[in-house]
């Protein structure tokens, strides 16, 4: 796994606070919470990456794993982490190995009010919310996109 790409991503989900529905920037990830508040929602330029906010290894301890998760059906391969770097909580991150698929899974959040994550083998949904506001800077695919 990109360690580049993984501990950015920690560092953010230790200092995130928002809610619901409601999008923010930290450290160049734009990011929401799932409806139940079971994870964080993180979408960069080429990537996405999914924290689990439930202090606990759904799978156990894992050093790194292969792994893949799901939003709207769009199936995205990822590397799971879980263990004492991540403060036992769950990280999936894919890192810049399907850009294309995460192009398609982004289009299909902003074509949606509600979108389905499976991950960490739960089944979550989340909103758009203002995405479409707060995160074109910072995942390009989205400039001038509009819901159809």
């Amino acid at each position: 796994m990109n360690t580049r790409i993984l501990f950015p991503l920690l560092f953010t989900v230790a200092s995130f606070s928002a809610s619901a529905g409601n999008w923010a920037v930290k450290n160049g990830w734009c990011q929401t919470m799932t409806e139940d508040g079971q994870a964080l929602v993180m979408l960069k330029n080429g990537t996405i990456g999914i924290t689990g906010l439930m202090q606990e290894c759904p799978n156990g301890v894992q050093t790194l794993l292969g792994s893949r998760i799901s939003i709207n059906g769009n199936l995205i391969p990822t590397s799971q982490m879980c263990n004492q770097q991540t403060g036992f909580r769950a990280v999936e991150v894919e890192v810049g190995q399907a850009p294309e698929m995460v192009k398609k899974a982004v289009h299909s959040i902003a074509e949606r009010d509600v979108s389905v994550l499976q991950a960490f083998g739960v089944r979550m949904e989340f909103t758009r919310g203002d995405m479409l506001k707060v995160c074109p800077k910072f995942v390009t695919s989205l400039a001038g996109f509009s819901p159809k």
